[in-house]
């Protein structure tokens, strides 16, 4: 059985940087392990139905794509998954019962277009964000994943899927990888990774409360 503390973890993966596109050593993403977890289930898994429809809007909701597509070099699974023999060749786009199954393509629509109007975040949210010069992207082009995005691994091109580099984990990501942006010091948009602006709304948020407690400190201190 699926634990239900599944979509809990997931949650603060998620917050930490766990990047919702990346593929495992087998070339499966976490989308595509639920959906593949999906597919095997049987036609009476009401408690685990609800696990998994949890779990994908959140990945979604964190920028997980419906539409990417299976790895080329995927190859079963034998251990650590929850059905052995997973083989990571289904597209979730092109399978509608499985939509269905984690939780309808409406539901699957507005956690994307969530995400997708996420603003840039504010300066400070992630601690180690730098602006990287032409200079120093061009000292990692020899780099092994420079040829494709080091998350979900598809190639890069020349005019299509252009690679960047994340200014937050410093690696090759493509444009569907690094939709986001983060305000530098200079109040400049810079590009990180999906994961990494997950990690950085989080942050804020928590900056966000801190701020708040202390106003409200201090006007209790100035009422006193």
């Amino acid at each position: 059985a699926i634990p239900d503390s599944l979509p809990y973890t997931l949650s603060v993966l998620l917050k930490l940087g766990f990047e919702p596109n990346e593929r495992d050593q087998h070339g499966n993403t976490p989308l595509s392990i639920l959906t593949e977890t999906a597919a095997a289930l049987p036609p009476s898994s009401p408690s685990i139905q609800a696990v998994l429809r949890e779990s994908a809007e959140l990945l979604v909701r964190a920028g997980a794509r419906v539409d990417l597509p299976p790895f080329a070099a995927a190859a079963p699974t034998s251990q650590g998954m929850l059905f052995p023999g997973m083989k990571g060749d289904i597209k979730l786009s092109e399978r509608p019962d499985l939509i269905a199954v984690l939780g309808g393509a409406a539901a699957l629509q507005d956690a994307a277009a969530s995400f997708k109007a996420a603003p840039t975040l504010p300066f400070r949210s992630l601690p180690t964000v730098t602006k990287l010069s032409d200079k120093e992207k061009n000292a990692d082009t020899k780099k092994a994943d420079a040829d494709a995005c080091k998350l979900c691994r598809s190639k890069f091109g020349m005019l299509n899927n252009r690679k960047h580099l994340c200014n937050f984990s410093k690696v090759w990501v493509c444009d569907t990888c690094s939709t986001k942006r983060y305000a530098d010091e200079n109040g400049e948009d810079v590009r990180v990774s999906d994961g990494a602006y997950n990690r950085g709304k989080s942050e804020a948020g928590v900056m966000e409360v801190r701020q708040k407690e202390a106003m409200a400190e201090r006007e209790e201190r100035e009422i006193k």
